[in-house]
């Protein structure tokens, strides 16, 4: 599901869950709605569809932010999320020109946040596990 939130600068509580099952019509709706400033986007195992719709909106936006859960690591399972891999999928995050922060299990929300502001000189996704 995509989130959006019901005005501009209201609080994240306000943010209410679309109806839609993919991020194309949830992107749309951020893009219809002025979303040209910081996106912040929470994302699971992506499909090859919500990858291309995130790095398509890339360019309607200021700035994006995505916390890109590890899927793989939160599960007693090794079993790959989805169609690539955790790093694979945040590789192509980046290249898009998205801001990917990791978040594998028992990652400190704390500590990713602040790695959002955090200058990566690598070039590669921040992760938040260990700190």
């Amino acid at each position: 599901r995509f989130c959006s939130a019901s005005g501009r600068s209201n609080s994240l509580a306000m943010v209410t869950p679309s109806p839609g099952l993919d991020l194309t019509t949830g992107l749309g709706s951020v893009r219809r709605g002025g979303g040209e400033g910081l996106v912040i986007a929470i994302l699971g195992a992506l499909t090859d569809a919500d990858l291309e719709s995130l790095t398509r909106f890339r360019h309607h936006a200021a700035a994006c932010v995505a916390v890109l859960l590890d899927t793989a690591t939160w599960t007693l399972s090794n079993a790959p999320s989805g169609p690539r891999g955790h790093a694979q999928t945040a590789g192509l995050l980046t290249g898009a020109g998205w801001r990917v922060l990791s978040a594998p299990a028992r990652s400190d929300l704390r500590t990713l946040w602040q790695g959002a502001a955090a200058t990566n000189r690598a070039g590669g996704a921040l992760s938040g596990a260990g700190r």
